[in-house]
């Protein structure tokens, strides 16, 4: 009997420590998986145009992607179980449309300002939330040097974006 007491506290207490150090690491951000589940959802605020169609990397060209904000949800959680999603109304969700892979490390995106990048997912693009939306946003594409790599990355181009509401 005392065996399985003891058991049952290592176990308690392992779930206690792995439930903290999730809360932890999880600051309850959540985005919309697509534009149209956002529209959805009625979180979309709006698109940003791009300044120019396409953006100049050191050996190639590629297309400029496309830019929406939404409003910032966050997820209320208690030890492991989380519950409905919360409008955030102190900030945004800026979702930057790529097809570039995460994994390639070929360029990425640096928007101007003070933006918290929260995920990048391939095929899909790049999160970013910030405290601040306006009428335009300034985008920084950076690559790492061809024989140093990302020790020292480069801009490459620069975008302009404006909102179309």
């Amino acid at each position: 009997m005392k065996k399985v007491l003891i058991v049952i506290g290592v176990l308690v207490l392992l779930f206690l420590v792995i439930n903290q150090l999730f809360i932890n690491t999880y600051d309850g951000s959540v985005f919309s998986d697509s534009k149209e589940q956002s529209k959805k959802n009625g979180y979309f605020i709006c698109d940003y145009i791009p300044s120019k169609d396409t953006i100049r990397l050191l050996k190639r060209t590629i297309k400029s992607p496309a830019l929406w904000i939404e409003k910032a949800q966050q997820s209320d959680h208690f030890l492991v179980f989380f519950s409905k999603k919360n409008v955030d109304p102190y900030s945004y969700n800026f979702i930057l449309e790529s097809t570039n892979s995460c994994s390639s490390n070929e360029y990425l995106f640096d928007l101007a300002g003070s933006y918290q990048v929260l995920n990048c997912i391939n095929n899909f693009g790049f999160i970013y939330k910030a405290q601040w939306s306006g009428d335009s946003i300034k985008i920084y594409v950076k690559q790492g040097d061809p024989e140093l790599g990302w020790q020292k990355e480069t801009v490459v181009d620069s975008l302009v974006y404006h909102q179309n509401r």
